[in-house]
């Protein structure tokens, strides 16, 4: 991927939708749909949400891997809902 992200960190001066994610490549809150791999993909710039820069600004280093055991609480996190599992 030849995009840098421009920035790391959340902009909460931006209003934030419901089930939207911060996209450090499109400096904007967006919607990540499921992909044909299983991964969650920006619909702006196509970034995945397994990208070290998603990652780091949306605290996603719980669920490590698609199609898992933790795929519901990933799914929680991106519809902005509090995640009651284990």
């Amino acid at each position: 991927m030849n995009k840098r992200a421009i920035i790391e960190n959340p902009d909460f001066t931006q209003k934030r939708r419901k089930g939207e994610i911060w996209c450090p490549y499109c400096s904007k809150w967006r919607k990540f749909k499921l992909g044909v791999y299983g991964y969650y993909k920006c619909v702006g710039c196509g970034v995945s949400t397994m990208e070290f820069s998603v990652r780091m600004a949306n605290y996603l280093w719980d669920s490590l891997k698609p199609k898992d055991a933790n795929l519901t609480k990933k799914k929680a996190h991106l519809e902005g809902k509090e995640y009651g599992g284990q």
